[in-house]
Protein backbone atom coordinates (compact mmCIF):
# COMPACT_ATOMS: atom_id res chain seq x y z
CA UNK A 1 0.00 0.00 0.00
CA UNK A 2 1.55 3.03 -0.65
CA UNK A 3 2.20 5.89 2.20
CA UNK A 4 2.46 8.86 0.05
CA UNK A 5 -1.04 9.17 -0.09
CA UNK A 6 -2.29 7.74 3.66
CA UNK A 7 -2.42 11.18 5.00
CA UNK A 8 -4.49 12.57 1.76
CA UNK A 9 -6.96 9.88 2.02
CA UNK A 10 -7.53 10.64 5.81
CA UNK A 11 -8.14 14.13 5.34
CA UNK A 12 -12.03 13.15 3.11
CA UNK A 13 -15.21 13.11 4.79
CA UNK A 14 -15.63 8.77 5.25
CA UNK A 15 -18.73 7.15 3.51
CA UNK A 16 -19.78 3.44 4.51
CA UNK A 17 -20.18 0.59 1.58
CA UNK A 18 -24.18 0.92 2.48
CA UNK A 19 -24.13 4.55 1.57
CA UNK A 20 -22.11 4.30 -1.05
CA UNK A 21 -24.60 1.55 -2.42
CA UNK A 22 -26.92 3.20 -2.19
CA UNK A 23 -25.83 5.97 -4.59
CA UNK A 24 -28.31 5.24 -7.80
CA UNK A 25 -26.02 5.24 -11.28
CA UNK A 26 -28.50 2.98 -13.48
CA UNK A 27 -28.46 5.38 -16.26
CA UNK A 28 -24.77 6.61 -16.30
CA UNK A 29 -21.88 7.16 -18.61
CA UNK A 30 -18.51 6.02 -17.63
CA UNK A 31 -15.26 8.21 -18.63
CA UNK A 32 -11.41 7.01 -17.58
CA UNK A 33 -8.52 8.94 -17.69
CA UNK A 34 -4.32 7.95 -17.25
CA UNK A 35 -2.14 10.37 -15.01
CA UNK A 36 1.18 10.32 -13.98
CA UNK A 37 1.42 9.05 -10.24
CA UNK A 38 2.97 12.51 -9.03
CA UNK A 39 -0.13 14.17 -10.28
CA UNK A 40 -2.64 12.44 -7.76
CA UNK A 41 -1.43 14.42 -4.24
CA UNK A 42 -2.88 17.80 -5.70
CA UNK A 43 -5.70 15.75 -7.07
CA UNK A 44 -7.15 14.52 -4.45
CA UNK A 45 -6.11 17.57 -2.40
CA UNK A 46 -8.58 19.72 -4.97
CA UNK A 47 -11.39 16.99 -4.70
CA UNK A 48 -11.75 16.75 -0.71
CA UNK A 49 -14.32 19.58 -0.52
CA UNK A 50 -16.85 17.76 -3.55
CA UNK A 51 -16.34 13.71 -2.27
CA UNK A 52 -16.51 11.54 0.23
CA UNK A 53 -13.72 8.17 0.43
CA UNK A 54 -15.45 4.82 0.75
CA UNK A 55 -13.91 3.80 4.54
CA UNK A 56 -14.16 -0.22 5.40
CA UNK A 57 -13.27 -0.72 8.88
CA UNK A 58 -10.86 1.79 9.20
CA UNK A 59 -9.69 1.15 5.64
CA UNK A 60 -8.90 3.80 2.97
CA UNK A 61 -7.63 1.95 0.47
CA UNK A 62 -8.56 -1.33 -0.63
CA UNK A 63 -6.59 -4.23 -2.37
CA UNK A 64 -8.21 -6.18 -5.58
CA UNK A 65 -7.17 -9.48 -7.50
CA UNK A 66 -8.60 -11.01 -10.58
CA UNK A 67 -8.12 -13.63 -12.78
CA UNK A 68 -10.10 -12.92 -16.67
CA UNK A 69 -10.80 -16.01 -18.40
CA UNK A 70 -10.58 -16.03 -22.16
CA UNK A 71 -10.58 -18.96 -24.90
CA UNK A 72 -7.35 -20.08 -25.90
CA UNK A 73 -7.67 -17.76 -29.29
CA UNK A 74 -8.97 -14.81 -27.10
CA UNK A 75 -12.04 -14.74 -28.34
CA UNK A 76 -13.29 -12.25 -26.03
CA UNK A 77 -10.48 -10.03 -26.48
CA UNK A 78 -10.93 -9.54 -29.82
CA UNK A 79 -14.16 -8.46 -29.23
CA UNK A 80 -13.08 -5.18 -27.74
CA UNK A 81 -10.36 -5.08 -30.30
CA UNK A 82 -12.20 -5.52 -33.03
CA UNK A 83 -14.73 -2.44 -31.99
CA UNK A 84 -17.29 -5.21 -31.39
CA UNK A 85 -20.62 -3.39 -30.12
CA UNK A 86 -21.32 -6.47 -27.88
CA UNK A 87 -18.49 -7.30 -25.61
CA UNK A 88 -17.72 -9.42 -22.52
CA UNK A 89 -15.66 -10.19 -19.77
CA UNK A 90 -15.60 -12.90 -17.65
CA UNK A 91 -13.48 -13.16 -14.16
CA UNK A 92 -12.82 -14.22 -10.65
CA UNK A 93 -12.43 -11.12 -8.22
CA UNK A 94 -11.00 -11.37 -4.81
CA UNK A 95 -10.92 -8.66 -2.44
CA UNK A 96 -8.05 -9.15 -0.28
CA UNK A 97 -8.56 -7.18 2.74
CA UNK A 98 -12.03 -9.03 3.27
CA UNK A 99 -11.19 -12.61 1.53
CA UNK A 100 -14.14 -12.18 -0.68
CA UNK A 101 -14.35 -14.07 -3.87
CA UNK A 102 -16.46 -13.33 -6.55
CA UNK A 103 -17.45 -14.70 -10.01
CA UNK A 104 -18.00 -11.79 -12.52
CA UNK A 105 -19.54 -11.32 -15.76
CA UNK A 106 -19.58 -7.57 -17.16
CA UNK A 107 -21.69 -6.91 -20.63
CA UNK A 108 -21.56 -4.46 -22.53
CA UNK A 109 -24.55 -3.89 -24.53
CA UNK A 110 -24.83 -2.38 -28.24
CA UNK A 111 -26.75 0.55 -26.54
CA UNK A 112 -23.19 1.32 -24.82
CA UNK A 113 -24.70 0.00 -21.27
CA UNK A 114 -22.70 -1.57 -18.74
CA UNK A 115 -24.48 -4.77 -17.22
CA UNK A 116 -22.51 -6.50 -14.19
CA UNK A 117 -23.40 -9.98 -12.92
CA UNK A 118 -21.88 -11.38 -9.86
CA UNK A 119 -21.92 -14.42 -7.91
CA UNK A 120 -20.28 -15.04 -4.39
CA UNK A 121 -17.87 -18.16 -4.35
CA UNK A 122 -15.94 -19.59 -1.34
CA UNK A 123 -12.37 -19.40 -3.24
CA UNK A 124 -11.50 -18.87 -6.99
CA UNK A 125 -12.93 -21.79 -9.13
CA UNK A 126 -11.90 -20.97 -12.99
CA UNK A 127 -12.49 -24.94 -13.30
CA UNK A 128 -16.07 -24.39 -12.83
CA UNK A 129 -16.34 -21.83 -14.78
CA UNK A 130 -19.81 -23.75 -16.82
CA UNK A 131 -21.58 -23.92 -13.68
CA UNK A 132 -20.90 -20.69 -12.67
CA UNK A 133 -22.14 -19.10 -15.78
CA UNK A 134 -25.28 -21.11 -15.52
CA UNK A 135 -25.78 -20.33 -11.77
CA UNK A 136 -25.36 -16.61 -12.53
CA UNK A 137 -28.44 -16.61 -14.87
CA UNK A 138 -26.98 -14.14 -17.34
CA UNK A 139 -28.39 -14.50 -20.85
CA UNK A 140 -24.59 -15.15 -21.89
CA UNK A 141 -23.77 -18.35 -21.91
CA UNK A 142 -20.07 -17.99 -22.88
CA UNK A 143 -17.98 -19.70 -25.18
CA UNK A 144 -16.79 -22.85 -25.22
CA UNK A 145 -13.46 -23.54 -23.70
CA UNK A 146 -12.79 -20.84 -21.22
CA UNK A 147 -9.80 -21.00 -19.30
CA UNK A 148 -7.41 -18.93 -17.00
CA UNK A 149 -5.08 -16.15 -19.27
CA UNK A 150 -4.50 -13.12 -17.51
CA UNK A 151 -4.17 -12.17 -13.47
CA UNK A 152 -4.67 -8.27 -12.37
CA UNK A 153 -3.45 -6.72 -8.72
CA UNK A 154 -4.00 -3.23 -7.92
CA UNK A 155 -5.30 -0.93 -5.05
CA UNK A 156 -8.22 1.23 -5.15
CA UNK A 157 -9.15 4.79 -3.57
CA UNK A 158 -12.94 4.79 -4.43
CA UNK A 159 -14.73 8.79 -4.12
CA UNK A 160 -18.42 8.95 -3.61
CA UNK A 161 -20.07 13.00 -4.82
CA UNK A 162 -21.65 14.93 -2.24
CA UNK A 163 -23.36 17.09 -4.01
CA UNK A 164 -23.94 15.21 -6.67
CA UNK A 165 -24.12 11.30 -8.15
CA UNK A 166 -20.89 10.38 -8.92
CA UNK A 167 -18.46 7.95 -8.29
CA UNK A 168 -14.32 8.32 -8.56
CA UNK A 169 -12.38 4.80 -8.56
CA UNK A 170 -8.71 5.58 -8.27
CA UNK A 171 -6.36 2.35 -9.28
CA UNK A 172 -2.71 2.63 -8.16
CA UNK A 173 -0.12 -0.12 -8.18
CA UNK A 174 -1.14 -1.73 -11.53
CA UNK A 175 0.42 -4.88 -11.78
CA UNK A 176 -0.31 -7.92 -14.42
CA UNK A 177 0.88 -11.70 -14.70
CA UNK A 178 0.26 -14.32 -17.28
CA UNK A 179 2.26 -17.18 -16.68
CA UNK A 180 6.00 -16.42 -16.14
CA UNK A 181 5.57 -12.95 -17.01
CA UNK A 182 5.28 -9.86 -14.73
CA UNK A 183 4.32 -6.51 -15.52
CA UNK A 184 3.85 -3.50 -12.64
CA UNK A 185 2.67 -0.38 -14.14
CA UNK A 186 3.82 1.99 -11.78
CA UNK A 187 3.51 4.93 -11.67
CA UNK A 188 0.48 4.60 -13.97
CA UNK A 189 -2.96 6.04 -12.08
CA UNK A 190 -6.17 4.83 -13.71
CA UNK A 191 -9.39 7.38 -12.67
CA UNK A 192 -13.03 6.02 -13.88
CA UNK A 193 -15.47 8.36 -13.43
CA UNK A 194 -18.93 7.48 -13.17
CA UNK A 195 -22.01 9.61 -13.31
CA UNK A 196 -25.72 10.25 -14.06
CA UNK A 197 -26.28 11.07 -18.13
CA UNK A 198 -28.22 14.07 -16.49
CA UNK A 199 -25.76 15.37 -14.22
CA UNK A 200 -24.52 18.35 -14.19
CA UNK A 201 -20.28 19.47 -14.07
CA UNK A 202 -18.36 17.09 -12.11
CA UNK A 203 -15.72 18.37 -9.91
CA UNK A 204 -13.46 15.54 -11.00
CA UNK A 205 -13.44 16.25 -14.69
CA UNK A 206 -12.97 20.02 -14.14
CA UNK A 207 -9.91 19.03 -12.28
CA UNK A 208 -8.56 17.14 -14.33
CA UNK A 209 -9.32 18.75 -17.70
CA UNK A 210 -7.18 21.93 -16.22
CA UNK A 211 -4.34 19.32 -15.34
CA UNK A 212 -4.88 18.61 -19.18
CA UNK A 213 -5.52 15.21 -18.13
CA UNK A 214 -8.33 14.06 -20.98
CA UNK A 215 -10.71 11.06 -21.23
CA UNK A 216 -8.49 7.96 -23.00
CA UNK A 217 -10.33 4.58 -23.62
CA UNK A 218 -8.79 1.90 -20.97
CA UNK A 219 -9.41 -1.91 -20.58
CA UNK A 220 -7.31 -3.35 -17.77
CA UNK A 221 -8.02 -6.78 -19.08
CA UNK A 222 -7.53 -5.87 -23.13
CA UNK A 223 -4.08 -3.42 -21.93
CA UNK A 224 -2.34 -6.62 -20.04
CA UNK A 225 -3.11 -9.14 -23.07
CA UNK A 226 -1.97 -6.07 -25.51
CA UNK A 227 1.37 -5.84 -23.24
CA UNK A 228 1.48 -9.76 -22.40
CA UNK A 229 -0.36 -11.93 -24.21
CA UNK A 230 1.37 -11.93 -27.68
CA UNK A 231 -2.09 -10.73 -29.77
CA UNK A 232 -2.72 -8.34 -32.01
CA UNK A 233 -2.79 -4.95 -30.43
CA UNK A 234 -3.65 -2.49 -33.26
CA UNK A 235 -6.21 -0.84 -32.47
CA UNK A 236 -4.64 -0.53 -28.65
CA UNK A 237 -1.69 1.53 -30.18
CA UNK A 238 -2.95 4.77 -29.26
CA UNK A 239 -3.23 4.22 -25.65
CA UNK A 240 0.04 2.01 -24.97
CA UNK A 241 2.09 4.97 -26.37
CA UNK A 242 -0.05 7.10 -24.00
CA UNK A 243 1.03 4.06 -21.20
CA UNK A 244 4.38 3.84 -21.87
CA UNK A 245 4.87 7.73 -21.64
CA UNK A 246 3.63 7.61 -18.35
CA UNK A 247 5.12 4.32 -17.00
CA UNK A 248 8.30 5.06 -18.61
CA UNK A 249 8.85 9.58 -18.68
CA UNK A 250 8.71 11.96 -16.03
CA UNK A 251 5.59 13.62 -15.96
CA UNK A 252 5.07 16.86 -18.29
CA UNK A 253 2.27 18.25 -15.85
CA UNK A 254 2.05 21.16 -13.79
Amino acid sequence: MPDSTDSLCAAFAPISLGEMEAVNLQNRIDRKYLLHRRDLPGLLSELQEHYRILDIAGQRQHRYESLYLDTPDHRLYYLHHNGKPERIKVRYRRYLDSGLVYFEVKHKTSRQRTLKYRLPKADWAPESVVEDLQALGTPFAGPAGLCDQLWISYHRITLVGIHQPERLTIDLGLTYRLGSCVRPLDPLVVVELKRNRESLGSPAAGALRQRRVYRSGFSKYAIGMALLGGVKANAFKPVLLKVNKIVLLEPTLP
